[in-house]
């Protein structure tokens, strides 16, 4: 059964706070999503808490980093391999990102191998909830993607923070709890002890 859907203005609005929630669990997501990215992948990193624990872990290599997420851009090792590019953008301090149409008109001229998002929660009859503030950033990273990797700690699971969601179809993977999981093979039941993503 699905949990409320919690107070937005405390969690899904404030960086400080979430970034301060579950970060052992965090980087061990981080770590285990950095092993997907192959070298020279064009890859888009949402703005999300658990996303800066995968910039924080990026591997030594020649890759192409794109984000709308202030705490990514600087979050991200400074490796002459790695080239980075932050979008411009009207700047939200709580969320710690840049949004606007600056930012959607950047990403239509780009093309990801990977994007990995974080999200606000997951049920699977309703797929990952997302905030209204970046519900468009991550509609068009999905639409620009070859692969969409959902990064999610545990807390999230059978939450409905939000009323948008992104449908498990647009997701090819989901890393939580250090364990990266292929939406292609799971079995996903509204049952707890049948639930893949744990």
């Amino acid at each position: 059964e699905a949990k409320s859907i919690q107070d937005l203005s405390s969690y899904a609005t404030n960086f400080s706070v979430r970034n301060l929630l579950h970060q052992e669990e965090k980087a061990a997501i981080g770590a285990k999503a950095a092993k997907l990215i192959p070298a020279g992948a064009s890859v888009y990193l949402g703005a999300g808490t658990t996303c800066s624990a995968l910039a924080k872990q990026l591997p030594k290599q020649a890759m192409n980093i794109f984000t709308d997420g202030l705490n990514i851009a600087m979050d991200l090792p400074v490796y002459p391999e790695i080239h980075s590019e932050l979008f411009g953008g009207t700047i939200d301090h709580r969320l710690m990102r840049l949004s606007g149409s600056e930012v959607l008109s950047a990403m239509d001229q780009l093309h990801f191998d990977y994007a990995f998002l974080g999200v606000m929660g997951f049920h699977p009859e309703r797929g990952f909830s997302c905030s209204a503030a970046f519900t468009a950033t991550i509609k068009k990273a999905i639409s620009r993607a070859d692969k969409v990797v959902i990064l999610m700690d545990s807390s999230k699971v059978n939450y409905i923070r939000a009323p948008r969601n992104v449908p498990l179809g647009d997701v090819d993977a989901v890393v939580s709890c250090g364990a990266v999981l292929y939406i292609s093979e799971l079995r996903l039941t509204t049952a707890p002890a049948h639930n893949s993503i744990i």
